[in-house]
């Protein structure tokens, strides 16, 4: 019913990609092959997409109420309303996303529903779903309650409930917030951050694998490299200031190389590709590192947000300003293709297909480009 092997978690910044990894490679040339104007599925549809995720040959576009579902061909298959700003999982075979009333659907891609209103524990209003991993006979999912307009103390819980189960067989939960929930690739360790706090938490059971402390005052944002470290962006103290770094970390705390940043962007964590390589946006530039140094950087073109893309040939996918650009792996620009000049706005990367083909999600239009 629901086969996930492929997909990697969190899943906000493209379905099969890993911290905006694609495991295949491009030859695309930047032609632009086809566009969707959302006008044309529906008049009154205000969508603002933070994501695209690829599977089986379909492209589901999430915004942050919506969730629509198309062939790689551009071919709208149907719509649905989604809750909140909560994830989306596409499977090979069905997609599984959470109904605005917080109950849990898997619905498969000609629109079938095969688990309908299944109950979600401790999801309610403000609450925030960090990750959800769904299976054919359970879910893993890590959920945060913000307090609300009353500002009621925080909670969290993080556990894994079958199916057929009313209450799940573990859960690890208390006071406080989630900063980051991360998932290890074998599926069965998680990584949770809460300030400084890292532990390491066994799916099957939940019990902790392992803790260390962060040497940093704050944690921006967070990310997996391909070997399973954790990258960091965040500030510490240093002179009497805060200053932007980002930091490389082993599961045991082992800091392995740390780089110091100009303005840093918030939006992405940072991007991992192949041999070690690691994409920081920052003052106007992209940059990348590899072992904490410098090996090439280039311009961006606008102060809006940059999203990027890695790809498995180490070429790296920029969508700045309206433009879609490729690098290759000495920062060489391969093509650079106007998509939008109307002030269309983008908040996703670029995601690929099996073929190598790259689909984006403006403010208006959905894109594809070979």
């Amino acid at each position: 019913m629901f086969d996930t092997d492929g997909v990697s978690y969190p899943v906000r910044f493209a379905n099969y990609q890993r911290n905006s990894f694609v495991p295949v490679e491009t030859r695309s040339a930047g032609r632009l092959v086809w566009s969707r104007n959302y006008f044309e599925i529906d008049e009154t549809l205000l969508l603002i997409p933070v994501s695209v995720q690829i599977s089986n040959g379909f492209l589901g576009v999430r915004s942050t109420n919506d969730l629509l579902i198309f062939t790689c061909g551009g071919e709208f298959k149907y719509g649905i309303e989604i809750g909140e700003n909560q994830p989306v999982v596409l499977g090979k075979q069905a997609i599984a996303y959470t109904k605005p009333s917080y109950q849990l659907e898997y619905r498969d891609y000609d629109g079938e529903l095969i688990l309908e209103s299944k109950g979600f524990p401790a999801l309610k209003d403000y609450c925030r779903l960090h990750l959800l991993k769904p299976s054919q006979n359970d879910f893993l999912a890590a959920v945060e309650f913000s307090g609300g307009p009353d500002r009621l103390p925080g909670e969290y819980d993080i556990f894994k409930l079958g199916l057929e189960e009313s209450l799940p067989p573990w859960s690890f939960c208390g006071e406080g917030a989630l900063d980051h929930v991360l998932l290890h690739k074998d599926g069965r360790t998680l990584i949770v951050i809460q300030g400084a706090d890292v532990t390491l938490l066994n799916t099957e059971d939940g019990k902790e694998n392992g803790s260390f402390r962060i040497e940093m005052d704050k944690i921006i944002s967070a990310s997996l490299d391909l070997e399973n470290n954790l990258v960091l962006v965040g500030e510490e103290s240093v002179g009497g200031s805060y200053a932007p770094f980002l930091k490389v970390m082993t599961l045991t705390g082992e800091l392995k190389w740390s780089y110091k940043l100009l303005q840093p962007q918030s939006k992405q964590p940072p991007v991992c590709g192949n041999g070690s390589r690691v994409y920081a946006v920052g003052a106007m530039k992209v940059i990348c590192l590899v072992e904490g140094e410098e090996i090439w950087s280039f311009r961006l073109r606008s102060e809006q947000p940059a999203w990027l893309t890695a790809t498995a040939d180490n070429k790296l996918i920029c969508l700045n300003g309206g433009f879609l650009s490729a690098y290759d792996d000495r920062g060489e620009l391969i093509f650079d293709t106007a998509l939008a000049s109307d002030g269309e706005t983008f908040d996703a990367p670029a995601a690929l297909d099996l073929n190598g083909r790259l689909y984006v999600a403006g403010g208006e239009r959905l894109y594809c480009v070979e």
